[in-house]
């Protein structure tokens, strides 16, 4: 008959114990909802033909316009910002990573002691203590994990901040190339309103007309100088832009004379909207975030489970300073420790909830973020194609109005028109040519919110 030690039995009741509560653990894991996979949704096609191809740049051949990118990415204050959070994120990804390592501490006391009638003793001590967790529920390489994907979604944020910058900077150098054309616009007609008034003037001064009509010709001049003046001061507003978008004060800001007519505006080339989900780097930040929240949701689910920590302590004595080897006595233990809460009031398993919730955000949101960028490529290109219409339109319109000032003088020196004609032809000159002027501007941004869209570069 044999007989069972009373130390083999009470290890065998806590292994039975310790069944029903691991299984209870898991039950308690398994309640925790998992966020499945939700793969974006992609258009099958832009909604406007156009020239086929990947585009990697669009070169938009602006005058100046290199120098002062290149200017912008290198010294805005937005971009070195977002330097400076990659390296939060690096150094928070390197706390993520530093469980999967052991920990090892260094500690070693001196003591003397003098007491009366003895002779005094030295004891010194030198010892360390190394730590590592079983990693056996995977928290401390999710931990990681998410630490990685963070690094890497720092890494994706700058680079759409300094996509942002490129479209910003390109934006308001079109702007200004714009607004010289615009300006030369609105001084020709100030200069043919200031000819109209000198010959009107000359004729009140012969008798051969009212004046009315040499007020109403200056009400037309003054409007057409008010409208010059406030042209130079948008001007201005977009040179302080650039300055900001270089990081430089107002007065150091780049200036052009170059107009905006003398270039050819390109053919969009925007590819396959499959692509945007490689080029993008919002759509790269939005996934990295969602993969930073599955291993948060990953190391939640595992702290719920039991902790199993190593620890190996070691330390040796000496009545002699630095004579170690040959001290009193040396210890060495060697621990192992299964750790498990019982009960926290819910804490870990609603931060595991937590982690859950949040999971399913990031995974909304990096839809949305896949849509949005679809939209912004197809805005661009409605945009660009409505512009080239308008201003194919509006240049015709420009040149009828011009050649009906033009007989519209004649025939008023003439006597054959009244003033009313020369009047309005004056304004639907101005109008015309303002709109033009407009509507290529418009085009011109199309494209470079085409590129942002596409995040390809500018040039």
């Amino acid at each position: 008959m044999s007989t069972v030690s009373p130390h083999h039995a009470q290890r065998s009741l806590r292994c039975l114990l310790a069944v029903p509560l691991l299984a209870l653990l898991a039950g308690c894991v398994g309640q925790i909802p998992l966020v499945a996979d939700e793969a974006p949704r992609l258009a099958g096609r832009w909604p406007l033909e156009s020239q086929s191809g990947e585009a990697d740049r669009i070169r938009l051949d602006l005058p100046g316009l290199q120098p002062v990118l290149e200017s912008a990415l290198e010294s805005n204050l937005d971009v070195r910002t977002s330097l400076a959070r990659i390296e939060q994120a690096r150094a928070s990804s390197r706390i993520s990573a530093a469980g999967l390592f052991p920990a090892f501490n260094l500690n070693s006391n001196a003591t003397r002691n003098d007491l009366p009638e003895r002779s005094s003793t030295e004891l010194y001590s030198i010892g360390g203590t190394l730590a590592y967790e079983l990693d056996i529920w995977g928290r401390n390489r999710s931990l990681a994990e998410g630490g990685r994907a963070a690094l890497a979604a720092s890494e994706s944020f700058r680079d759409a901040v300094r996509l942002t910058v490129q479209g910003d900077t390109a934006t308001a150098w079109v702007r200004l190339l714009s607004f010289n054309d615009r300006i030369a616009t609105a001084a020709r007609n100030v200069d043919t309103a200031e000819r109209l008034l000198a010959l009107l003037e000359s004729q009140k001064a012969a008798g051969r007309i009212s004046a009315l009509e040499v007020a109403r010709q200056r009400n037309q001049a003054a409007t057409t100088r008010a409208v010059l003046a406030d042209l130079r001061g948008q001007r201005g507003l977009v040179r302080n832009q650039l300055a900001l978008l270089m990081g430089l004060p107002p007065d150091a800001s780049p200036d052009s004379d170059r107009s905006l007519r003398e270039v050819e505006a390109p053919v969009p080339v925007p590819g396959e909207p499959a692509g945007l989900l490689s080029r993008r780097p919002d759509i790269r930040q939005a996934e990295l975030d969602l993969a930073a929240a599955r291993a948060n949701v990953a190391a939640a689910r595992a702290a719920i489970l039991p902790r199993i920590d190593l620890s190996l302590r070691t330390a040796l004595q000496a009545t002699a300073g630095g004579d170690f080897l040959q001290g009193t006595g040396a210890l060495t233990a060697l621990a192992a420790t299964l750790a498990q809460t019982v009960f926290d009031g819910g804490r870990l398993r609603g931060q595991a909830q937590l982690s859950a919730a949040q999971q399913q955000e990031r995974l909304t949101r990096y839809l949305q973020v896949v849509l949005v960028a679809q939209r912004e490529v197809a805005d661009a290109l409605v945009a660009f194609e409505a512009a080239s219409n308008q201003e194919r339109e509006q240049r015709d319109a420009a040149e009828s109005s011009g050649t009906a000032l033009r007989l519209a003088e004649m025939r008023y020196r003439e006597g054959a028109e009244d003033y009313t004609t020369v009047l309005d032809a004056q304004r639907a000159l101005f109008t015309a040519e303002t709109a033009a002027d407009s509507s290529r501007q418009a085009r011109f941004i199309a494209l470079v919110a085409l590129a942002r869209a596409l995040a390809v570069g500018v040039e």
